[in-house]
């Protein structure tokens, strides 16, 4: 099944991406705005100690989201797999910390998106048509 040419298996990574690409854009401009619509608690949005760390989080995560569409881009989709089996453990730390704010709305919706993401990675699905043909060029 392709979707604007593109492999359906390749739409999940293709929007992690590009949406954590686009996203971390605005907290170099606004880092209060980005705390906030991240959903940790007013008192951390505007807590000027708080902004420098949340801008060299973001660099971070924006990084992520260029590896997986440069990889993309390289079509190499064992790299992909391995970067979204990873944003699990990132995940894993946006829920510890979203819960130890009291923001559990913010924690549920994070865990579920990056266990989603995770799990994608993990089982390989943007390569699968590789592993399949794989299997099937050693069975004949």
């Amino acid at each position: 099944m392709y979707f604007l040419g593109l492999p359906a298996r390749h739409i999940p990574p293709l929007l992690l991406g590009t949406a954590t690409t686009v996203a971390c854009f605005p907290c170099y401009f606004n880092v209060p705005w980005a705390i906030g619509h991240y959903g940790l608690p007013e008192r951390i949005a505007s807590s000027p100690a708080a902004h420098s760390p949340w801008m060299l989080y973001t660099n971070r995560a924006h990084v992520v989201g260029m590896l997986i569409l440069t990889f993309l881009a390289k079509r190499n989709y064992a790299a992909v797999d391995t970067v979204m089996a990873f944003i699990g453990f990132m995940g894993a730390m946006d829920v510890y910390v979203c819960l130890k704010e009291d923001v559990s709305k913010t924690a549920t919706w994070r865990g579920i998106a990056s266990g989603l993401m995770a799990a994608w990675g993990l089982f390989g699905m943007t390569q699968v048509s590789q592993n399949i043909r794989r299997i099937l060029s050693r069975l004949s």
